[in-house]
């Protein structure tokens, strides 16, 4: 695993071709100390009434690669809550939000997803 660790929007491009604007997601945006992970930013196109993405590798889940209201509660009620001797499995995590803060606080996690591009 390569982990970027750098708060800059970067372009991506898989192995399979596919570009993909990367950009850093804050907890709280309005603070440089903040727990934070990346998302993806790509342009959905419209085909048959489907929407898929045009940048995305084949089977990538758009959902998966954003980081939702419930992630960013749950990151929240975690750096406030979380004893560091605690261990974290986040089920599902896409971005891993809530998996990066516990990370963060000095727990053992462990983030999972079905979605590679996710993780």
């Amino acid at each position: 695993i390569t982990m970027i660790i750098s708060a800059q929007q970067r372009l991506l491009t898989l192995s399979c071709g596919s570009q993909i604007n990367v950009n850093p997601t804050p907890l709280r945006r309005d603070d440089d100390n903040s727990p934070w992970c990346y998302t993806f930013s790509v342009s959905p196109v419209i085909i048959d009434d489907d929407v898929r993405s045009s940048t995305l590798p084949p089977r990538a889940n758009f959902l998966a690669t954003q980081v939702w209201p419930s992630s960013r509660i749950a990151s929240t009620i975690i750096e406030q809550y979380l004893e560091p001797s605690w261990k974290v499995c986040e089920l599902g995590c896409g971005p891993g939000l809530p998996s990066l803060t516990a990370a963060m606080k000095g727990s053992e996690v462990i983030a999972t997803d079905l979605d590679e591009c996710a993780l």
